[in-house]
């Protein structure tokens, strides 16, 4: 457990993100409660090929509850709950390749998913819901219609 207590509900959060990760590759952050933490949960700064998986991942005070920041690329963030975090739940910002698969994300104070500058990203599989802004928001470009064949 990061920045919370045994029974997962007392905030001891620490004063930065629970988990970063910067200028690594390869690692991966799996079957952790990440919660609390003054600034967000779990953030890979330009680092490539990590997995971050199984987490449980709620209540980061100030940003995001799993960013990538790029230049990033090959990371998977695949089944973790990501619940009522300040900003996005999970926010990929200036990467590319990367996937998102299998989370659950709900209760964030802004969008589900942002995605800012990037490319060849994939988000799949998901399930979205009652965050403060759009499911998944793709910026600068905003709300765009849905293509042939999205379900």
């Amino acid at each position: 457990m990061i920045g919370t207590a045994a029974e997962a509900a007392s905030d001891l959060g620490n004063w930065g993100y629970g988990v970063r990760i910067d200028n690594f590759e390869s690692n991966t952050v799996a079957d952790n409660i990440v919660s609390f933490n003054r600034t967000g949960g779990i953030i890979l700064f330009s680092a490539d090929n990590n997995t971050i998986t199984g987490n449980k991942v709620r209540n980061n005070q100030k940003q995001d509850g799993i960013a990538i920041s790029g230049p990033a690329s090959g990371n998977v963030i695949s089944s973790n709950q990501v619940t009522s975090n300040a900003r996005s739940g999970i926010l990929l910002s200036e990467v590319t390749g990367n996937t998102v698969t299998g989370n659950t994300i709900s209760s964030n104070g802004s969008a589900g998913v942002l995605a800012v500058f990037g490319t060849n990203n994939s988000v799949l599989a998901i399930s979205i819901f009652s965050n403060g802004g759009l499911g998944i928001e793709l910026w600068p470009s905003g709300s765009t219609p849905n293509e042939t064949g999205d379900g």
